[in-house]
């Protein structure tokens, strides 16, 4: 039963995601709403497995947010590290050259 309860939490909690309800949070590269359902699916997949509710209160909700958006500016922070992407006038762009080489891909 816990499966089932956590897939229509999960489920309700999508719909909230592509809705749009948490946009603003997610505003800048790489903190993706794929990102955060698949955070909130292992916390829950997580609570299934060791027999707990099948559910997350808005604070946890709150906290995979945060936790995506710290991805994100990890990630960014590699990116520009390694030259894959540059700050253009306050905005980061994907080098030039690397965009040519990921059309490859």
């Amino acid at each position: 039963m816990s499966r089932e309860k956590a897939d229509i939490f999960l489920g309700k909690i999508n719909t909230r995601i592509e809705l749009g309800e948490f946009d603003e949070k997610l505003s800048f590269p790489f903190a993706s709403k794929r990102l955060l359902k698949a955070l909130i699916g292992s916390k829950l997949d997580k609570k299934v497995e060791t027999g707990g509710t099948p559910i997350l209160s808005e604070n946890n909700i709150e906290d995979c947010i945060q936790e995506v958006r710290e991805t994100a500016v990890f990630t960014i922070a590699l990116f520009l590290e390694m030259g894959v992407m540059e700050k253009v006038d306050g905005e980061y762009k994907m080098n030039e050259k690397w965009e040519e080489i990921l059309k490859l891909a």
